[in-house]
């Protein structure tokens, strides 16, 4: 037994010499060295203690996981026996609630019982009470009877005298017709003469009032006659006096006829001068729309004016979605006549008249479509880092077209809307980052991108100078700047010339 002991313990004694062998830690610190000594069998008492903390700690959690574990099923079985222990008194609940229902409905019943028997007992008595009137209503019946048996007789002999009565009454009545006969005659011929009266009194009255009338009409007649003498005098006495008036007359008519071509004269100067007066103001305003350079605008009359000087650029962050260079064809102008000054002074008033109203109709356009032309910088303080048109493409630095203005300002520097109109969009799109599309009317937009932060909404209306964002740098980007374009009938047109044109008016004013 001992030998198989050894035998079996050799390889395991063997197995720990291999594994735990005495060693030693060496530790050097300021040029002094320690050496400290482990033996096999503090090793192996280490081990052994790591090893115990390790089965604890694996037990304690095992242990610890099956409590919880049963902790949880007892809690699940606690909360299902609350459950069914809700559900009990619910359905107790429930049951009261039906016995009360149950009771109510036999008291309301035996209540009803109660009626019924009150009312049993009540067509009891009534029964007999109505036996009891039937033996009187026997009674009376038989004298009823003995009563109308009388009635009859009396009836009988009643219709003998009313026999006899109708033969004297058919005498009477052939009496009473003839009378009648005879009145009706003498009615007849009383309404003749009644009518007769009344037609002569008519007649009568009519005579009157002719005669009335015609001594009116002979008095009237002899009162005009005097009169009319009267006045035969008194005009030939003032013959005289009227052929003197009549050469003061002729005078101040022609004293009237100059002063009125005099006013003819002014009157026709008067819209001379408004009419030259119109003509410049159209003039000015066609100068100011041709700086633009919108084709829209070169059916005005008035030579166009050559484009603005470039601006100089500053150096800064560009950006803008990458469009791919292209030459564009000149738009050629062609304009219409309209009256000169000096054709202003030769032109009849009626023609003057009719071209001062086809100048207005043409001014009030010209107003109109002003008012949607954002001429206004969209910022106050601001340097150009990149123009309109061709130019090298930031990113990729390809020859492309830059259809707007590039601004660098401090970033989130507010961004101002240069014409009054409607938001159309604001948000992010693709390239442009955050976005705000402004519509101005007559086809007119305008753009600002790369924005910060948008403070307006699709729908809103906007007036000149309002903030619709901050400065920033979305989108396709180099860095922080706004990127402006201003399109027609949407077609990209030079916001700088829109700029140079505003400038224009604030130096004429």
């Amino acid at each position: 037994m001992t030998e198989k002991r050894h035998r079996i313990l050799r390889p395991v004694s063997a197995l720990l010499e291999r594994l735990f062998v005495d060693r030693q830690i060496i530790l050097r610190s300021e040029g002094h060295t320690r050496y400290f000594l482990l033996p096999r069998r503090t090793q192996m008492i280490s081990v052994a203690v790591l090893m115990g903390l390790v089965g604890y700690v694996v037990v304690a959690t095992v242990g610890y996981v099956e409590k919880s574990r049963i902790m949880m099923s007892k809690d699940e079985s606690v909360e299902r026996s609350q459950l069914a222990y809700r559900n009990l008194l619910d359905q107790v609940a429930n049951y009261r609630e039906s016995i009360v229902t149950i009771t109510k409905d036999l008291s309301e019943k035996q209540a009803f019982l109660r009626q019924l028997f009150e009312q049993n007992e009540s067509l009891k008595q009534n029964l007999n009470t109505a036996e009891s009137q039937l033996k009187q209503t026997e009674t009376e019946r038989k004298q009823i009877v003995e009563g109308r048996m009388a009635m009859r007789d009396q009836m009988m002999a009643l219709e003998n005298e009313v026999k006899n009565m109708n033969s004297q009454n058919v005498g009477l009545e052939k009496h009473m017709a003839s009378m009648r006969g005879k009145l009706s005659d003498a009615e007849a011929a009383a309404a003749n003469l009644d009518q007769t009266r009344s037609q002569q009194a008519a007649m009568i009255l009519d005579l009157r009032k002719r005669l009335a009338l015609e001594q009116t009409r002979t008095e009237r007649m002899d009162f005009e006659m005097a009169s009319m003498r009267q006045d035969l005098q008194k005009a030939m006495s003032d013959r005289g006096e009227i052929v003197g008036e009549k050469e003061t007359l002729h005078t101040s008519i022609e004293q009237l006829e100059r002063q009125i071509a005099e006013m003819k004269i002014a009157h026709h100067e008067a819209l001379r001068r408004f009419a030259e007066w119109t003509l410049e103001r159209i003039a000015f305003a066609e100068d100011l729309i041709a700086k633009t350079g919108v084709p829209v605008f070169d059916m005005l009359p008035g030579p166009p004016p050559p484009p603005p000087p470039p601006r100089e650029l500053a150096k800064g962050p560009q950006g803008g979605p990458f469009v791919p260079y292209r030459e564009e064809s000149g738009i050629a102008a062609t304009r219409g006549e309209s009256l000169s000054r000096a054709g202003l002074r030769a032109v009849s008033l009626e023609h003057l008249e009719a071209s001062i109203e086809a100048q207005m109709d043409r001014w009030e356009h010209v107003q109109n479509i002003l008012v949607a032309i954002p001429f206004a910088a969209p910022m106050t303080e601001y340097a150009l880092s990149s123009g309109f048109g061709p130019r090298s493409d930031p990113f990729s630095r390809r020859p492309a077209r830059h259809e707007g203005l590039d601004f660098t300002a401090p970033y989130k520097s507010d961004i101002l809307v240069t014409a009054p109109g409607i938001v159309r969009h604001a948000g992010w799109r693709s390239q442009y980052g955050r976005l705000v599309e402004v519509d101005h009317g007559n086809g007119l937009s305008t753009r600002y991108a790369h924005l910060a932060k948008v403070t307006v909404k699709v729908g809103e209306k906007v007036e000149f100078g309002d903030v619709i964002g901050l400065l920033g740098s979305s989108g396709r980007s180099t860095g922080p700047h706004l990127h402006y374009e201003i399109l027609v009938n949407g077609r990209p047109y030079d916001p700088l010339k829109f700029i140079k044109a505003g400038q224009h008016v604030l130096k004429s004013q």
